[in-house]
């Protein structure tokens, strides 16, 4: 029984707490000085991959300075997540713009450089921060 639980799952592990991931998450990010609004959100799911993502409003008037907040948030992103058990790579889609200006988007990619393709992971995360 446990071999095809191990075939069904592909890490081979359980599956993690995708509600206690996503509350560990936006705890942490809303405890951030940079955050005005916006939610994060953890899926975690066999057919569509595990992502963090959201649309945030964060500190800062221009596009240097949201991204400014940004990296702080990427990097508690980071720490939060790896701290959490069981978790695997996710790729990470959190939108920044400053507060009442949704034209000024900021994506992970302006602030950390993925290692592969054009999406930025948690392992880049974790790499880029000393995680």
């Amino acid at each position: 029984m446990r071999i095809i639980a191990r075939l069904l799952t592909p890490s081979g592990g359980p599956r993690r707490d995708a509600a206690a991931v996503a509350d560990a998450l936006q705890e942490a990010v809303r405890a951030r000085p940079e955050h005005r609004a916006g939610r994060v959100h953890f899926q975690d799911s066999r057919t569509a991959g595990t992502v963090i993502a959201g649309v945030l409003a964060l500190a800062g008037e221009d596009r240097e300075q949201v991204a400014a907040s940004l990296r702080s948030v990427l990097e508690t992103v980071a720490r939060t997540y790896a701290a959490q058990p069981g978790t695997r790579t996710a790729f990470v889609r959190l939108e920044a713009h400053p507060e009442g200006d949704r034209g000024t988007r900021v994506m992970p990619a302006d602030v950390v450089a993925p290692a592969t393709g054009p999406n930025v992971t948690t392992d880049d995360l974790a790499a880029h921060f000393g995680v």
